[in-house]
C-alpha cells in the first residue's frame, strides 16, 4: 500500500498531533510549529556532531594505521547499559530543548 508524503504529515485530528499537543505542552498550532522547529534544530545538530566525530575519530586511525588505536581497555567495558542510559539522556534533552519556552512565548 502506498502512502504519499502529504498523507503522512501531521493533521489536526491525527494521533501524533494530539500526542504533541498533550505531552509536548503545545498551546496552539503556532506553538506546535515552534516546538517542531526547535526539535528539528536540535536533532540536526546531533546528526552534524555525529558526522564530525566520525571524521575526528578516523584521523588517528588513518595516521597510525591501526584499527584499535582508540580501543578501551578491558576493565572499562560497561556493556549496553551505558549506551542505553546515554540514549535516554539524549532523548530527555531533545524533549526539554524542544518544549523549553522562548523569551517571546513566556512574555505573552
Amino acid at each position: 500500500m502506498f502512502f504519499s508524503v502529504r498523507r503522512s504529515r501531521f493533521r489536526k485530528s491525527g494521533w501524533r498531533s494530539r500526542l504533541i499537543h498533550t505531552v509536548g505542552g503545545a498551546k496552539n498550532e503556532e506553538h506546535h510549529g515552534q516546538i517542531h522547529r526547535k526539535g528539528m534544530l536540535f536533532a540536526a545538530g546531533l546528526i552534524t556532531g555525529e558526522a564530525l566525530m566520525g571524521i575526528f575519530i578516523a584521523i588517528p586511525i588513518v595516521v597510525t594505521g591501526k584499527g584499535d588505536v582508540l580501543a578501551l581497555p578491558a576493565n572499562l567495558h560497561f556493556g549496553g547499559w551505558l549506551g542505553l542510559a546515554l540514549l535516554a539522556w539524549i532523548a530527555w534533552l531533545l524533549y526539554r530543548f524542544a518544549t523549553k519556552p522562548d523569551a517571546q512565548v513566556a512574555a505573552q
